[in-house]
């Protein structure tokens, strides 16, 4: 069991290791394989389902979107990484649109990513060139991830439903107590 006071959970200065990515991989081979200039002026948002590529020797998911600060918008590519909780901007991002954080590993600044807010804070360590998409970002927006391996792309599909079938579940639970019930009756009615 969990205890609440667990150590386990979100780390102050977390980190991720990036040992086969490099910042010429995010300046021109990724962007080259997802036909776009990296940090390239957008004239507008991009608003909508998202697909990427499976990248590098541990086949790492890398999309590109566009990222909107003070009126400014620009195609930025992001690690999309299910193991961090938080999303970051590389600091060679946030300089673009002139932005500078007082505390780079405590200080969060909203933006707009794909056409939706997300609180950031700026990539560092091992991973400062990268940016990254975390879960938060993921999970309120109800981004469906599908990854086709085979293939190396995956897709980001917003605002994604699951479909259960719940009304035949509870239905067919319904029925089972039913047949209990009978089975228990008849049961107790030949019972001597």
């Amino acid at each position: 069991m969990i205890e609440l006071n667990d150590t386990y959970g979100p780390r102050k200065n977390s980190n991720i290791l990036l040992t086969d990515i490099d910042t010429d991989d995010v300046h021109t081979c990724i962007p080259s394989k997802l036909n776009i200039k990296y940090l390239a002026k957008a004239p507008n948002e991009l608003n909508g389902n998202m697909s990427g590529i499976m990248y590098g020797v541990n086949l790492r998911l890398f999309c590109a979107t566009t990222i909107k600060i003070k009126n400014k918008i620009k195609m930025i590519i992001f690690l999309v990484d299910t193991g961090s909780s938080e999303t970051y901007i590389s600091e060679e991002v946030l300089r673009s649109f002139r932005i500078e954080l007082a505390d780079p590993l405590n200080d969060s600044i909203h933006v707009s990513i794909n056409n939706k807010g997300e609180w950031v804070k700026m990539s560092h360590s091992n991973f400062k060139d990268i940016c990254i998409l975390g879960m938060r970002f993921l999970t309120s927006n109800k981004v469906g991830l599908h990854a086709f391996c085979g293939d190396d792309i995956f897709y980001l599909n917003f605002d994604e439903e699951l479909k259960s079938n719940n009304d035949e579940v509870i239905g067919g639970c319904f029925m089972i107590i039913f047949l209990i019930l009978v089975f228990f009756t008849e049961y107790l009615n030949n019972f001597p």
